[in-house]
């Protein structure tokens, strides 16, 4: 009877213990098919032996020649699906765990599972299966992918970097350099890198406050220092440099530098050219001003004689030729005045002489000086002063009588026998006390075509 009760009592138990596996099972299948999760087994052979629904829906594919796509080495790579799940296995089998990304796409979305591959053991150590689980990795890897993208962006551009980046730690030990530093210095980055940043620019009054003044306002701008050359020349450069924070605390210096030895040689050209043309200009004009009192001279005893002949009796062909000998000697005199005050201009030296001017005694001096060359062409010179005009100007006499001097010679020199030659000046408006004038010379002459 004790035999029979025991057998009964063993036999609940299994049959308890038979339902509660069977509970966990339940609920266990319930998780797996009701999770996002991928989970499957193979066996040795690597053949398929347990699985849920997730595995058919969103990994599984039996065509041989399918393709995969997965992720290794900061790429994206592809292999034949087939290869590539037994390369793994294999692995696994061997005792590795595996932990790989592989992309799944599903048109037009694409999905990216983290995998892991773990061993299966017995109660001997044997490894009897493989075990695999799936999740999804989508927007982990777009974030990875992205940032990769953005690095290998900045990498090129850094490659291209013309100027040199640099990047110190507060102490000056060197921690990060751009390509361009081996054509600037002539030093490798791996020959500088850790090394101090301070032993490789001139050190003088102008640079040792420099981390005084990056500490104080966080930036320095245009500081002109002389980096030192792999061979030993100085290189001028144009720095300008910032102080890296991190939660209030200065973590590390960052820079460019801009070599500008090539843009200072240039200006000491320039300053040596400027110099040379001053010095050149200086000539010209002590030359001109030479020549002018030179020729100054026999040209004053050339008009005094003229204006001598001109009061003696002479007969009209005498007298004709004495006027033309005047005019040609008043012209030779403008030319001159003309060549000193375009040596003035080109020296930068041009000063007008400003003083009172009755217009009406303006036009007095040009109506004396081309009255007898409008006569003799049968020109009639008008000239007319606008009743607002203001009777007396501030101006510089003789600049403005060669002004007019010249649109005069040049008005009767092309205007037909018969013609006429205006000069005017009229008021444009007063403005603060200064007066506006327009002054204009028409002739008749054939224009410019």
């Amino acid at each position: 009877m004790e035999t029979l009760s025991s057998l009964k009592s063993d036999i609940k138990k299994l049959q308890e213990e038979l339902a509660l596996e069977k509970s966990r099972n339940i609920v266990n299948t319930s998780v797996l098919e009701g999770s996002n999760l991928i989970v499957w087994s193979v066996n040795m052979d690597f053949e398929l032996i347990s699985f849920n629904q997730n595995y058919f829906r969103e990994l599984f594919n039996d065509d041989k020649n399918s393709k995969i796509t997965y992720y290794e080495h900061d790429s994206i790579k592809t292999s034949r699906s087939h290869t590539f799940w037994k390369n793994r296995y294999r692995q696994a089998s061997k005792g590795e765990l595996l932990n790989f990304e592989i992309q799944i796409t599903n048109d037009p979305e694409v999905i990216w599972k983290g995998v892991f591959l773990n061993p299966t053991y017995d109660n001997q150590g044997a490894i009897i299966a493989i075990s695999g689980v799936a999740y999804d990795i989508t927007e982990k890897m777009q974030s990875r992918i992205d940032l990769q993208a953005s690095e290998r962006k900045f990498r090129t551009i850094f490659e291209s970097f013309q100027d040199l980046y640099f990047r110190c730690t507060i102490e000056g030990k060197i921690i990060m350099l751009s390509p361009s530093v081996k054509s600037i210095t002539g030093f490798k980055e791996k020959e500088l890198i850790n090394k101090d940043i301070k032993d490789f620019y001139i050190y003088n009054d102008k640079t040792k406050s420099i981390l005084e003044n990056l500490t104080k306002a966080g930036k320095v701008q245009n500081l002109e220092f002389d980096l030192v050359h792999k061979t030993g020349k100085k290189i001028a450069c144009n720095c300008n440099l910032n102080l890296v924070y991190e939660k209030n605390q200065p973590i590390y210096i960052e820079g460019v530098a801009r070599d500008i030895s090539l843009l200072k040689e240039t200006n000491l050209e320039l300053e040596d050219s400027k110099a040379a043309l001053e010095k050149s200009l200086k000539i010209k004009e002590r030359f001109l001003a030479n020549m002018s009192h030179e020729i100054r001279t026999p040209l004053n005893g050339i008009m005094g004689m003229a204006h001598l002949l001109s009061e003696s009796d002479l007969n009209d062909q005498q007298v004709n030729q004495v006027n033309s000998l005047r005019s040609s000697a008043e012209i030779l005199l403008t030319l001159l005045n003309d060549l000193l005050d375009i040596s003035k201009i080109e020296a930068g030296k041009m000063e007008l002489n400003t003083n009172p001017l009755e217009l009406s005694k303006l036009f007095e001096k040009l109506q004396q000086l081309y009255t007898a060359s409008a006569i003799d062409n049968e020109i009639q010179i008008i000239f007319s002063l606008d009743k607002s005009v203001p009777h007396t100007i501030q101006t510089d006499e003789v600049k403005l009588l060669q002004i007019f001097s010249n649109l005069l010679s040049n008005g009767l020199k092309f205007t037909p026998k018969g013609g006429k030659v205006v000069v005017s000046i009229r008021l444009q408006k007063i403005a603060k006390d200064v007066a506006w004038l327009i002054g204009s010379v028409k002739d008749e002459g054939i224009g410019i075509s």
